[in-house]
């Protein structure tokens, strides 16, 4: 016998898709009082002559609620194999089915059979708006707090920064209503070539720039500068989507995985090159992607094991990073404190000033010229210290909501490519968000990557709202209980 290929996202298989066709059809035909096709003029078969015709499928309704102007003029009937389910009742059957099909969250996921439905069926996702605006609101009362003192050093005016991350937050939030409203076949179709333009960009940026901070990863045009491999991660999700949703069914052969796996790497190759963090996000946000496409997980620990090979070799490849890997493991002592731990120690006193309450906010004393960054990769302490363990926990909790709901969407979706974009983009803010209030606390080593809609940084958050756009266009396409295809 011939192996079918391996489909995990089909719902359904075509037989059982033409049962249902077949007996909505059924139904409307008799609904709306039609004879069938055998039933017509010259047609009548032999064995009904001269009989009393019956009705083919069910019988007339002899309830005296029964509705008598159907539509068509016809009667209603109720069907035996069929009976009639208003939405209510076909939703709640349809939640508390897929409640017992589920064997646990990440294995659901990973084994869910979604089919593939074309057309927009709902409005966009106001619950991931809702907490995509909150955060927003956060950074933009954060970044006016944490910046204020070396605004006015620097510039003369302490809203400096809080006045050009408010233009961007305008740009930003242009790039998210458009990005709601874009066809998402049309992004599809350009991607690719967006991909190869941002590979160039990153290759100029990490070979041909004077270096800031101690790192090549920034272009200037017009005296504005950006970060190329901030348009990475968007674009690199989007095409390796489409590339996964055709080698889906030979990822298990390991010549089309090898394949995948370099085509897959290419670009977190050359961002780790200058920028280790940003690197790390990418290949994990394309890991995750790996995985849920299917991949077996042998493949996936093979591949795990060179990721911690290649990101060794990246660590030795900077003498900085090797420093600030090493200094986290002890960040008090003065030796480690001086190689590259300084940071660190001024996000953790940060965090010891706050308390459970914080100081009150615009009363923080670190931002004051003790800790580098406190408007942009170390935000999350400032918050700690003014707003304190809870206005932080209240910031993780956000971002906690932010990765479930985006979760949820991805889950809901039932076209594999949309549903595989959704979960990429969402993994891939979530991640950077953890990682970067991981930093803060002093549980993972310094990286030098920005907290999503809090940091200060005009690429960052453009990239990031846009990217939250898409996310709202995609949720259009959930099918939600009760609701048509239609």
């Amino acid at each position: 016998m011939a192996k079918i290929p391996r489909n995990r996202w089909s719902d359904q298989s075509e037989a059982e898709e033409r049962r249902k066709k077949s007996q909505k059809a059924n139904l409307v035909r008799h609904l709306g009082g039609d004879k069938h096709p055998d039933e017509g003029p010259g047609r009548r078969p032999p064995d009904r002559q001269g009989t009393r015709p019956q009705p083919r499928v069910g019988r007339q309704d002899q309830s005296p609620h029964r509705d008598q102007g159907g539509p068509a003029g016809g009667s209603r009937f109720r069907i035996k194999d069929q009976p009639f389910k208003d939405k209510k009742t076909k939703g709640k059957e349809d939640k508390h089915k897929d409640k017992n099909s589920k064997k646990g969250w990440l294995s659901g996921y990973r084994r869910a059979r979604w089919a593939e439905v074309q057309g927009v069926r709902t409005g966009p996702d106001l619950m991931l708006l809702q907490i995509s605006l909150i955060l927003l609101a956060v950074g933009l009362v954060m970044v006016l707090s944490s910046s204020s003192y070396e605004g006015l050093m620097l510039h003369g005016q302490g809203g400096y920064y809080f006045a050009r991350q408010l233009f961007m937050t305008i740009g930003g939030v242009l790039a998210l209503v458009i990005m709601l409203f874009f066809n998402p076949e049309i992004i599809r179709r350009f991607a690719p070539v967006a991909l190869v333009v941002v590979i160039g960009l990153i290759i100029v940026a990490s070979f041909f720039t004077d270096a800031q901070y101690g790192a090549r990863r920034w272009i200037s045009v017009f005296g504005m500068s950006f970060m190329p491999s901030d348009l990475a991660k968007p674009v690199l999700v989007v095409v390796f989507a489409g590339q996964l949703e055709k080698v889906r069914d030979r990822l298990d052969e390991l010549p089309e995985y090898g394949k995948t796996l370099i085509a897959m790497m290419v670009v977190p190759a050359l961002v780790v090159i200058e920028d280790l963090g940003t690197g790390v996000v990418l290949a994990g946000c394309l890991f995750a992607m790996l995985y849920i496409a299917g991949a077996p997980k042998k493949y996936i620990l093979g591949t795990m094991g060179l990721g911690l090979v290649a990101f060794g070799a990246a660590v030795a490849y900077k003498p900085y990073r090797l420093a600030r890997l090493t200094s986290f493991i002890n960040p008090m002592d003065p030796e480690k404190m001086e190689a590259g731990s300084f940071q660190l120690v001024q996000s953790l006193y940060a965090f010891g000033d706050g308390g459970l309450f914080g100081v009150g906010l615009g009363n923080g004393g670190q931002k004051l010229s003790h800790l580098f960054g406190s408007h942009t990769d170390f935000i999350y302490a400032v918050i700690g210290e003014e707003l304190g363990l809870i206005g932080a926990g209240c910031v993780l909790a956000l971002f906690i909501a932010f990765a479930w709901r985006g979760l949820w969407i991805s889950m809901h979706i039932r076209d594999f490519y949309k549903s595989l974009v959704t979960f990429g983009l969402t993994v891939m803010i979530s991640l950077q968000a953890f990682i970067n209030m991981g930093v803060a606390v002093g549980v993972l080593p310094v990286t030098g990557i920005a907290l999503p809609f809090i940091s200060y940084g005009g690429s960052s958050l453009i990239v990031t709202l846009a990217t939250v756009g898409y996310l709202l266009n995609l949720s259009r396409y959930v099918k939600r209980s009760g609701k048509s295809n239609q």
